[in-house]
């Protein structure tokens, strides 16, 4: 449950506005950098 709630959490910083800002600019660059170094999206 706990692991649940955390990928929830995760994905609230990491989502981008419908104007296309990221809600947490720090968390957001965090992502696309391990996304680039391979890393899996789930």
């Amino acid at each position: 449950m706990l692991n649940g709630i955390i990928y929830f959490l995760s994905i609230q910083m990491v989502q981008v506005t419908k104007s296309g800002t990221p809600r947490n600019e720090v968390f957001y660059k965090y992502f696309k950098r391990k996304v680039a170094e391979g890393k899996s999206t789930y």
